[in-house]
């Protein structure tokens, strides 16, 4: 164990393994601190930073030479939404997840040929520690977005990052696999980021047309919850 934001103690963990093969690094360490940032104190914004971002790459340095030697390696990130569709008073956990994602890609360019994959895990609302501490009623509005209707497993976060860490996934590389339950397909329809405006976007399926397999959907213009919207046909 150790803290994965301390240069330091990193390399000592690194040095105890010695030459020692690892063949799968995965980068799940990650913290919050949440606040609007005209109101976040920069310790909030350099602890996120630290670990999420900083910590994945003092990791993953290491990790990559001992994986050259072998030609052989599986890099996982474990990232979130929030890196690419953004969260309300987390600039600073979008900004380390999305950095993540950027690092991924990158890298991936960099140890392709030597048999190392660079990939990426995007959970949803699991139901972890990690909102645990949120009030219930916004653990409710949370649930409620979800298309499943339900907070994911952990376990269903780890298969996928079990796959992305078999040799069975050996093509895949640079890629983000996302596990939210159908949550991001809902912001990409509806262009919203604020998971409060989720409820007053609805999605109407006017026909289908046989004869040229074509079908049209119709959106509702979001408006507040009670309200009515003008159709967009």
């Amino acid at each position: 164990r150790c803290d994965v934001s301390d240069a330091a103690q990193v390399d000592a963990l690194w040095k105890a393994l010695g030459e020692e093969p690892v063949e799968v690094l995965i980068n799940n360490a990650g913290i919050r601190r949440d606040a609007i940032l005209p109101l976040m104190e920069q310790e909030a914004w350099d602890d996120v930073i630290a670990t999420n971002l900083t910590g994945g790459y003092l990791m993953t340095r290491h990790a990559v030479k001992n994986m050259m030697g072998q030609r052989y390696g599986r890099v996982v990130f474990v990232t979130s939404p929030a890196g690419h569709v953004g969260f309300q008073g987390q600039t600073n956990y979008g900004a380390s997840k999305a950095g993540q994602v950027g690092m991924a890609r990158s890298l991936c360019k960099e140890v392709a040929a030597r048999g190392i994959t660079v990939n990426c895990v995007s959970p949803g609302f699991i139901d972890t520690e990690l909102i645990g501490d949120l009030p219930d009623d916004l653990r409710k509005e949370y649930r409620k977005s979800v298309p499943s209707r339900r907070f994911g497993k952990p376990e269903e976060v780890a298969s996928a990052i079990l796959f992305l860490a078999s040799g069975e996934a050996a093509y895949v590389n640079g890629a983000t696999l996302e596990v939210t339950g159908g949550l991001t397909c809902i912001w990409q329809v509806s262009g919203r980021s604020d998971i409060g405006f989720l409820d007053w976007m609805r999605m109407d399926l006017l026909y289908v047309n046989r004869r040229s397999l074509r079908m049209e959907l119709a959106i509702l213009l979001p408006v507040q919850m009670g309200g009515h919207g003008a159709r967009n046909r």
